[in-house]
This record gives structure tokens, C-alpha cells and sequence, in this order.
């Protein structure tokens, strides 16, 4: 029997980001609540095949769409759809934390300290993920030192939530480049 070890760090991010992912889906009114809301309540209706139309419609890159749809299979709930996008987030700084090879917990008490994690966890949620997906996509970059597979689906999942993840990449990449010379 092969044994699982789980470091205490771990363990700690994990039950910390349960936590307060469970405080964020249950936001309340904040401005943006009830748009993502409205996008999910609908989603049966809106086109997911065409990016275009979509971002139209809502005002929203497709990668929210799809999501909204994925939650719409499980539930209707906003709280289940807020709290699994706010735990995915936290997921993601995770995974940037373990690529660099830094504590996770010091990187998760630096985020819910900023008041990134009051403006991206509760009202831009969509910038929210797509800036954490940017920075893996680039850690994965910089480590492997190529532009590979990995890093192009990642850097397309960051844009296919918010636009604002091409810039972080893109500058990110010409910073790594400038500063390699």
C-alpha cells in the first residue's frame, strides 16, 4: 500500500482557502454579484461556441462562460458558484507558490492581507484567476527556460477568463528575455 504524505503547509493553505472561500460565496450584494449571477442563471441560453457573441452579450471572455456552465450541471446555487471560483484562485496561487518553490502559506497570508484578494475575490473575480493563471503560465516559461504546450493552454485559459492575463504574459516575457542579457 502506497503511502500519501501531505505537508502540514499543505494542509494548512487548504483549510485556510476552504475557509474563506465558504466567507466569499457567501458575498452578499456586492456590485458585480449579481452580473456574474445573471450570467449564470442564463447560461442555458447564451452562446458558448462562439467567444465573440459571448463577450457581446455579457461583457465577459468565454472561459466564465464555460464555467458557469460546468457549475449549471451540479447546481443553481450562487453560493456553490462563488465559492468554487474563489477556491479554484486560492488553487491556482497554490500551484504558482509550489513552482517557485515558496511557501505557500506565506504567499496566501501576503494575498488575503492585500487588498487585491477584497477587490479580486469579491467584485473582479474573473481578473481574479486569470492574473494567478498568467503567473504560473510564466513560471512555467521561465523554469523550463522554452515556450512549451503547457504554457500556451495555460496562458489560453488565463485569457479565456480576462483579457488582462496577455499583458502580464506578454510583459513578463520581455522582462524574462531583457533580463537574461
Amino acid at each position: 500500500m502506497r503511502q500519501i504524505l501531505i505537508k502540514k503547509n499543505t494542509i494548512i493553505f487548504l483549510l485556510v482557502s476552504i475557509f474563506v472561500a465558504l466567507i466569499v460565496g457567501n458575498r452578499g450584494g456586492t456590485r458585480d454579484t449579481i452580473i456574474y449571477y445573471s450570467v449564470f442563471k442564463y447560461i442555458d441560453i447564451l452562446d458558448l461556441l462562439n467567444p465573440i457573441q459571448f463577450y457581446i452579450f455579457t461583457g465577459m471572455e468565454i472561459g466564465f462562460g464555460w464555467y458557469c456552465y460546468l457549475i449549471s450541471l451540479l447546481t443553481q446555487s450562487y453560493i456553490i458558484l462563488f465559492t468554487v471560483f474563489s477556491f479554484l484562485t486560492f488553487y491556482v496561487i497554490f500551484l504558482v507558490s509550489r513552482k517557485i518553490e515558496v511557501n505557500p502559506i506565506f504567499v496566501l497570508l501576503l494575498y488575503l492581507s492585500s487588498g487585491y484578494f477584497l477587490l479580486q475575490q469579491f467584485m473582479q473575480i474573473r481578473q481574479g484567476i486569470a492574473i494567478p493563471l498568467a503567473l504560473y503560465a510564466l513560471a512555467i516559461f521561465i523554469l523550463e527556460n522554452k515556450f512549451s504546450i503547457q504554457f500556451l493552454l495555460i496562458t489560453l485559459l488565463a485569457f479565456s477568463f480576462h483579457q488582462v492575463a496577455l499583458p502580464i504574459v506578454c510583459i513578463g516575457i520581455v522582462l524574462y528575455f531583457f533580463l537574461r542579457k
